[in-house]
């Protein structure tokens, strides 16, 4: 059995001291790693069909009464290329979609944010280079009709809805495929809903040296001894300001 590269064997002992958990990564691949779904509370779905295994995130034992009610989970891969330098690594916090009826073993969660640093040249926008690594935030439900209410209730309700919404789904997916139909409408995935600017596309950056004279740097490769000292510091800040929004929140 090979060795791991020592990226691996970093991200292995970080994810450990945070999580207490005794083997975070596993791969079937020997280039990509992600999190064990031995110590998983589940699985989640993107839009694009992509599956990512979720972890609880810890918070505070003071705060956990709130996160019953907003449920936080947190996602990791790393990828190495083939001579074990890192490729790319991606961080994601979701909030499980406590408004959605869960109809298979997949968790419904909404995308809260998401942390990447990519290695790879880009090949496309040579002159306007992302930011790396960078943030991206995304947008979250801020109503919720059913907060407070027990989750057998709130299941009841929402298979209500459900078999409503099916009832009717017919006639929705007719005057969607219309509006698909329509030249005047782009489809795909750069499709503007509700002519919404798609903010989530931000590159926000992380180590942006802007506070320095002369040239301005802010996309930077990540070697095994950066990851040393910035995944734990990442993850770390990350804990940090969710359990502020969560005091915050009341």
């Amino acid at each position: 059995m090979p060795s791991n590269p020592e990226s691996i064997n970093i991200a292995n002992k970080v994810l450990k001291k945070l999580f207490n958990n005794h083997v975070p990564l596993n791969t079937h691949d020997h280039i990509t790693w992600s999190l064990n779904n031995q110590y998983s509370i589940g699985e989640t779905v993107d839009e694009r069909g992509s599956s990512y295994t979720l972890w609880q995130f810890p918070i505070k034992e003071d705060l956990i009464k709130k996160c019953l009610n907003y449920p936080l989970y947190f996602s990791f891969t790393i990828s190495v290329k083939s001579n074990d330098q890192i490729d790319k690594v991606n961080i994601k916090i979701f909030k499980e979609d406590t408004s959605k009826l869960k109809k298979s073993s997949f968790i419904p969660t909404e995308l809260l944010l998401r942390v990447e640093w990519d290695n790879e040249s880009p090949k496309e926008e040579v002159n306007s280079k992302h930011a790396q690594p960078h943030w991206h935030i995304h947008s979250y439900k801020i109503i919720d009709f059913f907060e407070g209410m027990h989750p057998d209730n709130r299941k009841t309700f929402l298979e209500l809805i459900d078999a409503n919404v099916n009832n009717k789904v017919s006639s929705i997916l007719d005057e969607k495929e219309e509006q698909i139909n329509d030249p005047q409408v782009q489809v795909g995935a750069e499709t503007i809903v509700d002519k919404d600017i798609p903010s989530f596309r931000f590159h926000l950056a992380m180590l942006a040296e802007w506070d320095k004279p002369g040239f301005s740097k802010h996309d930077k490769i990540l070697t095994d001894d950066i990851l040393k000292l910035w995944l734990p510091s990442c993850l770390a800040y990350i804990k940090e300001q969710l359990e502020y929004v969560l005091k915050k929140m009341g």
